[in-house]
């Protein structure tokens, strides 16, 4: 009898429009890491038909942006993380989505050679990783605006870098390296 309401119900047009959507995809708090550079996390956004790479540090929040040569393949991309790999060091984890630049053959590979945990959300559903979504957001606004009034996009970055996250968090960069870095800003780093 189940079964026979339950094929009435999916034939029935008024019942399936009315229906309860499908439940949502459950958030999985990720933790955060003790030290800088142990997991990061990347992904890819265009403006204004140029494609971007960004890739973060997700204890510090230092942002890693570089424009990519359209098409943007798997290859580029690998490139580049393992170029940030190389300076940094040897990551424990990558965050990505599951985008066919992070899918690839020489995207497989490098994480394998290099021992990497890699951690995937779906491409269809941005909010599964919210960290690099909401940079995503902060970064392409930066580099929107140094677009639009053709300021030097390295500068905007070096700015976003050096400024503190919050009255008790010093800036990325500060985090990231365990110093303030300099900018074209004046500052105070001693007291008098």
């Amino acid at each position: 009898m189940n079964d026979d309401i339950e094929r009435a119900c999916r034939s029935c047009s008024v019942c399936v429009k009315y229906q309860d959507a499908d439940p949502k995809e459950p958030l999985h708090p990720h933790t955060v890491p003790l030290k800088p550079w142990q997991s990061i996390a990347s992904d890819l956004f265009e403006v204004k038909g140029r494609q971007f790479l960004l890739t973060v540090d997700r204890n510090s929040k230092y942002p890693l942006v570089d424009e990519m040569s359209m098409p943007v393949s798997g290859h580029a991309v690998t490139q580049k993380l393992q170029g940030y790999v190389s300076l940094f060091g040897r990551v424990d984890e990558i965050f990505t989505d599951n985008g066919p630049q992070y899918t690839g053959q020489a995207f497989k590979e490098f994480v394998k050679d290099w021992g990497i945990n890699h951690i995937t959300s779906s491409p269809h559903y941005p909010k599964g990783n919210r960290f690099i979504e909401r940079h995503v957001r902060h970064i392409k606004s930066i580099v929107t605006k140094s677009i639009k009034q053709r300021d030097n996009l390295q500068m905007a970055l070096l700015q976003a870098r050096a400024t503190p996250i919050d009255s008790k968090l010093p800036s990325p960069a500060e985090l990231m390296f365990g110093r303030p870095v300099t900018t074209l800003l004046p500052s105070r780093l001693f007291p008098p």
